[in-house]
């Protein structure tokens, strides 16, 4: 079943950082289709309730609806270190990753790990 998700979007036609803010495109009353999972169109909410008669309407009136922000970066220094045993934060800190990254301190070290 699709659903509709209403609000405020934001969208991009062209690169932002070729285009700059000309490449944005505001729809104050936009919305997002969303079908098995996936979005499937986004655009002003009347075309969107036009092209899916059917479907479930969420409205958030003046929210920004904005996909969701997953944190993908990775340290550098710390990719030998990935996925050691989990302990809490400061012990894992001192045990992996502050021993880890101070051997990049070493530039054969650094390079070796780079290439």
């Amino acid at each position: 079943m699709t659903a509709l998700l209403l609000g405020q979007t934001l969208t991009y036609a062209h690169d932002p950082f070729v285009h700059g803010l000309a490449a944005a495109q505001h729809e104050r009353r936009g919305g997002v289709a969303i079908d098995g999972g996936r979005i499937v169109a986004v655009g002003p909410a009347d075309d969107l309730r036009a092209a899916y008669p059917q479907a479930e309407c969420h409205d958030y009136g003046d929210a920004l609806i904005s996909a969701g922000f997953v944190d993908a970066h990775a340290h550098y220094p710390q990719t030998a270190i990935i996925a050691s045993w989990g302990k809490r934060l400061i012990d894992w800190l001192n045990t992996y990753t502050f021993p880890e990254e101070s051997r990049f301190g070493d530039p054969a070290y650094a390079a070796h790990t780079a290439d």
